[in-house]
């Protein structure tokens, strides 16, 4: 898939830190409104592998864009996402 039909994700930069990582886990971990992150993230989630931080983080600041209408701003963490027009799990 790809923004040419309307889809869009939001993923780390490569070069965010692993403390703004974590940061970014545990402020989307608190502010979801429909979703779990045990239930994404934890072992035995949908989206548990790859088991790394950069995956991890990625996977739950793109639900929260999602959760929050794809809206640009659902999609900055202070600096450390971006917004993607092709699909990341490919």
């Amino acid at each position: 898939m790809n923004a040419a039909n309307g889809q869009t994700w939001c993923i780390a930069r490569s070069s965010a830190s692993e403390a703004d990582l974590l940061n970014n886990i545990n402020y989307v971990c608190g502010n979801l409104k429909h979703t779990s992150c045990g239930d994404v993230i934890g072992e035995g989630g949908f989206c548990f592998n790859p088991n790394t931080l950069y995956n991890h983080a990625s996977i739950l600041m793109d639900v929260y864009y999602v959760e929050n209408g794809r809206n640009p701003w659902a999609c900055d963490f202070r600096g450390t996402a971006l917004v993607a027009v092709t699909d990341p799990s490919n």
